[in-house]
């Protein structure tokens, strides 16, 4: 069980934006969504194997209360921003007891 003490890191959510230009381009821009405290679990195993043969991308997932902010996440429309990195969000998955949601993510470097 995650308590609100083990919540101890600051994550944002952004969502895209797609506009049409004039010439009828396509452009995607991205806006702040809301935020939360988050456990952050990196991760371990067969995660880090999978993300090695992804050229240098680091899975984490992000544990955060289940709030109307964290329920509306999709992998396509959001993604995270924490520690001066932008996580796209693989899944998402909402707990048992419906208290918080997990959210799982991978960094790209470079």
């Amino acid at each position: 069980m995650i308590g609100a003490g083990d919540r101890n890191r600051r994550v944002s959510f952004e969502q895209a934006t797609v506009m049409t230009g004039a010439l009828g381009t396509e452009s995607e821009s991205w806006a702040a969504f809301g935020a939360a405290w988050a456990s952050v679990r990196f991760g371990a195993g067969a995660e880090r194997r999978a993300a090695a043969m992804e050229a240098s991308s680091q899975p984490a997932t992000f544990i955060v209360p289940a709030t109307t902010v964290t329920r509306a996440l999709k992998p396509r429309d959001h993604r995270v921003i924490f520690d001066g990195r932008t996580w796209d969000i693989v899944s998402t998955m909402l707990s048992p007891n419906r208290a918080h949601m997990e959210i799982t993510a991978i960094a790209r470097s470079g």
